[in-house]
Parts: C-alpha cells; sequence; structure tokens
C-alpha cells in the first residue's frame, strides 16, 4: 500500500473516532435551547400555566416570571417551572429505584386573565407578543436563550434590585438534583446579606403533593454548573437554560416581624 493511501486511511479513521467522541459528548451539560421552528398553538381562555407547559413542553422554551405588586396574592399566572411533569418517572433513593406512574392534572386558575390564542407557524415574538398583553402590567424580552416577563406596572423595587444584584461566583457540583437550585441560591453570601438588609424572607421548601414535588424537582441535572460575576436574573436565567423550565420570583406578604416573604421557585 503506497505510503499517501496509509495516511488517507489513517485521516478517515480519526475523523471517525472524533465523530463518535462528540456525538457521546454532546448531552453532557447541554444547554436547552429554544425551538422557534415555527409554533402552533390554539386555546380559547386557559389558565397561563397551561398556556406555558404546552410551550415548554412542545418548544423547548424557557420562561422567567417576576410579579407585578398588582397581582400580588394571586395565582393567575402560576406555571410549572420544572418538566417533565406526566409519565413514568424514576425516583431513586440509596436502598432502592422506584417507578411512579403520574398523570398530572393541572390546578391553574385563570382568574381574571384567561389567555386564548390562535396562531399557526408563528415565532416566539409572535406568541409572547399575543400572550403578555392579555396578562396586562406586563412586557417581555428574551435574554440569554430565557423569556423573561416582568412588570412595567407595580414593579417591586426589592425585587427588581435582587435581579440585579451582583453574584460574585456560584457553583452547582454534578450530580445535583433540581431541589438543590434553590437552597444553593438562598446560601450565596450576597444573597443573605441582600436579605438581611431589606427583610426579606425566602424558604426553599415547596408546597405541594409529596409525589409530585419528587418529580419535579427530583430529577438529576444534567452536568455541573460553575458562574462568575453575573447578576443574578442572569444567573437565574443561565440556570435554566441548563436544567430547563422556568423561574418565578414574587413576593407573598408580609412576615409576622414586618418583614416581606418573598418566593422564590426554580
Amino acid at each position: 500500500m503506497k505510503e499517501d493511501q496509509i495516511v488517507e486511511r489513517f485521516l478517515v479513521v480519526v475523523s471517525l473516532i472524533l465523530v463518535v467522541f462528540v456525538g457521546a459528548n454532546e448531552g453532557k451539560g447541554k444547554i436547552s435551547e429554544p425551538r422557534d421552528e415555527g409554533i402552533t398553538i390554539n386555546v380559547d381562555k386557559q389558565p397561563l400555566g397551561l398556556v406555558f407547559r404546552e410551550l415548554m413542553s412542545k418548544h423547548n422554551l424557557n420562561i422567567g416570571f417576576e410579579q407585578s405588586t398588582r397581582d400580588q396574592g394571586k395565582n393567575y399566572f402560576d406555571f410549572d417551572t420544572n418538566m417533565p411533569l406526566e409519565g413514568i418517572f424514576s425516583r431513586q433513593s440509596p436502598d432502592a429505584s422506584v417507578s411512579v406512574q403520574v398523570s398530572v392534572r393541572h390546578n391553574f386558575n385563570a382568574g381574571s386573565y384567561p389567555v386564548s390564542l390562535n396562531l399557526v407557524n408563528a415565532s416566539i415574538e409572535d406568541v409572547f407578543n399575543a400572550i403578555v398583553p392579555q396578562m396586562k402590567n406586563y412586557d417581555w424580552e428574551m435574554r440569554d436563550g430565557v423569556i423573561n416577563i416582568f412588570p412595567v406596572s407595580g414593579r417591586v423595587k426589592r425585587l427588581a434590585a435582587l435581579l440585579d444584584l451582583k453574584i460574585r461566583h456560584f457553583q452547582l457540583r454534578e450530580g445535583s438534583m433540581v431541589a438543590d437550585i434553590i437552597p444553593a441560591l438562598l446560601d450565596l453570601p450576597e444573597f443573605q446579606q441582600f436579605r438581611r438588609i431589606n427583610r426579606i424572607t425566602f424558604s426553599p421548601i415547596r408546597e405541594g403533593s409529596e409525589t409530585l414535588i419528587g418529580m419535579q424537582y427530583g430529577r438529576r441535572i444534567d452536568g455541573a454548573m460553575q458562574f462568575e460575576n453575573i447578576t443574578f436574573r442572569d444567573l437565574l436565567n443561565r440556570i435554566t437554560r441548563i436544567k430547563r423550565g422556568g423561574w418565578i420570583l414574587k413576593i407573598q406578604g408580609k412576615t409576622n416581624e414586618g418583614g416581606v416573604l418573598g418566593d422564590l421557585d426554580i
């Protein structure tokens, strides 16, 4: 065999090895990207949570929501920040791994803001230009691959300041669960200082059915996370692109000590 033929075959083999190697590692720590190839959605007077569930599950959209004071105490704009929600899920413990069949029935309440859409092959821009005006008091932008919905009326100054807060370092080790994210955020020194100064309290505990909470927040994250010198808003967006789904930041009410009770769901 001639020398140039040997070299050619060697390069082919190396190329094939590289293709296999890249393909095998492509999904590790993979960032979730929205699919904007054309969104078709037809809903009539449905809760926002159901609309977002369809957009997240079918089009891989990630959504962040900062609630207005005008909607404080209302759950009209609640949505599931973690997918998947239906089907067969594996729940692991140190002793056993159990598969559970879960069929989720929505308990979203449209209240005064039912959402209606009739869109065919629409862009993400078309979809959210149709949704957000039906929510009142809000606008939206695409930020780092995540749709961010924020108040244009009744914005909470403390929440706005929190989202602009500079975070020096955030890390979540590989193999962590979605449930580990909120405690890690609440433990940030910048977050704790902000909480003390602004007299705002957050709880790491999610309320609801233990099985459903386990299925949503017990999912293992694909890869580690490490971010440096980033605003809290951008941190929420970066985390969401990896774990998929969304985040919600809002004020629940006042504490007995005169402070504020906040809620962070991611």
